[in-house]
């Protein structure tokens, strides 16, 4: 009985996310999501990185480490990261410890440190990146799907007229 117990009880997956249009003072929408499995017999578990993806720029990670919630160093994309127990990173999410703090309706805050390497990987334009300060994502939704991420499209081009 005990098994079945067990084999009925389910879990579900649960997305959480901020959209914020003009993240970068440029009119790029930036989306900061990531996701929890909720279990009824046993804990819970929450993804361990929260992605930050800037319209047309890449993802930067911010992972739970000892102490904080860190954006990690990538020396390819970024300069003169913060050493914090002895570890180089980029940015934290201020006032959080674990991403268990998180919660639906709070304002999501992080915090850049470092300074952003223009990378234009070849193609004549650099793709954008939230510069150093602290900027504000928007208040934390949640959705039972993976959110959709911004399209890549010129942020000063006139909107699609509708028909």
């Amino acid at each position: 009985m005990y098994a079945l117990a067990l084999l009925t009880t389910g879990c579900a997956q649960y997305y959480y996310y901020t959209r914020t249009p003009n993240a970068d003072g440029a009119a790029h929408e930036a989306v900061a999501s990531w996701s929890v499995t909720k279990r009824a017999l046993w804990f819970d578990e929450s993804s361990e990185t929260v992605r930050v993806t800037l319209q047309c720029g890449k993802t930067v990670a911010f992972q739970q480490r000892l102490g904080g919630v860190f954006m990690l160093y990538d020396p390819s994309a970024w300069l003169e990261p913060k050493l914090v127990a002895g570890k180089p990173y980029c940015g934290r999410l201020p006032g959080i410890t674990k991403l268990e703090q998180l919660a639906v309706g709070q304002q999501l805050s992080v915090e850049v440190w470092c300074t952003h390497v223009d990378d234009d990987e070849g193609f004549g334009v650099a793709a954008p990146m939230l510069p150093t300060g602290a900027h504000r994502l928007g208040l934390i939704q949640r959705t039972d799907r993976p959110p959709e991420m911004p399209a890549c499209r010129d942020p000063r081009a006139a909107p699609a007229s509708q028909p």
